[in-house]
Parts: structure tokens; C-alpha cells; sequence
């Protein structure tokens, strides 16, 4: 009946068999090909790295298009140590501007304290513990949103050591600290089915090594 159907109308079906996962491993190809300035996690690093204390990494979706998924981002996934020295440059950045930092992505953001350059380490340590003291009421969860000129970021305060697995990945703006692929997770079928493509990829380049 199909068949008749699109003979009417001057019309035929072609089916072509191609390798599995074929259509995934070109589209990584094409990344890999393109700058990885041109990855939209590169540029929402650049607007929120002044704001990330020195122990953290990158998860998620946009950890993946560092490594090289050919997957869209619209944020940042952060994990942040949650000691008094990852909150220092929130509430004293190397710059005049401040994160705007909100409960979730689409509501207004909250006070907290803020210092201007040259504030000295008592002044921070104090803003360090207000800003502490704001989170644990605004965010019991432990997580909060930070954004700067239209990029965004959600972050989660974990202990240091759940932070101490991370690659390396070099970009225009730095090296970015990235939870390796094998710690990569993700809820939907596309992002998983990528994940898997990268994985058995690094394990075929990187014979003997475990991909996880």
C-alpha cells in the first residue's frame, strides 16, 4: 500500500545500511576538527572562571563536549570543594564585576556579601563566612546557580576529595579541570548513547588502558 502511495506521487523509498554508531562518530569527528574555542563550554568558562575557587571540576554535558561530544550546552556543571577558600574569589574577584548567584537558574538572585580589590584577609574570611552562612539558608541542598554576561553555572558544594579525580583538558582560557569520561553520567538516552560512542573510541585508541 506505501508503495503504491509514493508511486503516485512520484516517489520511492531507499534504505542504505551504514556501521552502527556511524552517525555519531562523524559528528565527533567534526568536533574534533572545529577549535575547541568554538565549544560552548569554552565560553561559558570564560564568563565564570574568575568565580571558581582553585579545587573543582567541570561535570556533566559540558565536561563531555570538552572531551569532545558532540552535545549542545547551555551551561556549566560545577563541583566546587566546599571549603573557606572556594568561596573567596565569589565574594572577592579578580575583577570589578560579581556573580550573580540565584537558588535555581530562572529566579532572582540573592544578596551576599562583597569586597572590592585590595580587601585584606580578615575582610575576606568574614565575607567568606557570610556568604557560607547565606548559602546554607538560601540553598540547603548545597546547590546554587552563578551567572555572569548571560553564562551560567550549577554548581555543587562537595567535600574536597569527591573533586580530586579530574583531567586536564587546554583551552584558549586555561586548562579546565573535566570529571574524566568514564564518571560522566547521564539520564538521557542521546547524551548516553554519545558517551558510550566516546568511550569505546578512547579504549580502541588506547589499547590495554580501561575507558570505565
Amino acid at each position: 500500500m506505501l508503495r503504491a502511495v509514493l508511486a503516485a506521487a512520484g516517489k520511492q523509498l531507499h534504505a542504505e545500511l551504514e556501521p552502527l554508531d556511524a552517525d555519531v562518530r562523524a559528528a565527533i569527528a567534526r568536533v574534533a576538527a572545529q577549535p575547541i574555542a568554538d565549544r560552548k563550554a569554552v565560553m561559558h568558562w570564560y564568563w565564570l572562571r574568575g568565580y571558581v575557587g582553585a579545587d573543582y571540576r567541570v561535570e556533566g554535558v559540558a565536561a563531555a563536549e570538552l572531551l569532545g561530544a558532540p552535545l549542545p550546552v547551555d551551561h556549566l556543571d560545577i563541583a566546587l570543594a566546599d571549603e573557606p577558600a572556594a568561596f573567596a574569589t565569589l565574594v572577592c574577584p579578580p575583577s570589578e564585576f560579581w556573580a550573580r548567584l540565584s537558588v535555581r537558574r530562572h529566579t532572582w538572585s540573592f544578596g551576599y556579601p562583597r569586597l572590592r580589590l585590595g580587601a585584606d584577609d580578615r575582610e575576606i574570611a568574614k565575607a567568606v563566612a557570610g556568604l557560607r552562612d547565606v548559602l546554607r539558608d538560601e540553598c540547603p541542598d548545597g546547590t546554587f546557580w552563578m551567572a555572569n554576561a548571560g553564562c551560567r553555572a550549577r554548581v555543587r558544594l562537595v567535600p574536597p576529595d569527591e573533586v580530586g579525580s579530574y583531567v586536564e583538558v587546554a583551552t584558549p582560557e586555561g586548562v579546565v579541570r573535566v570529571a574524566p569520561l568514564h564518571e560522566i553520567e547521564s539520564t538521557d538516552p542521546r547524551v548516553t548513547r554519545v558517551l558510550r560512542v566516546l568511550r569505546e573510541d578512547a579504549t580502541t585508541a588506547r589499547p590495554g588502558e580501561r575507558s570505565g
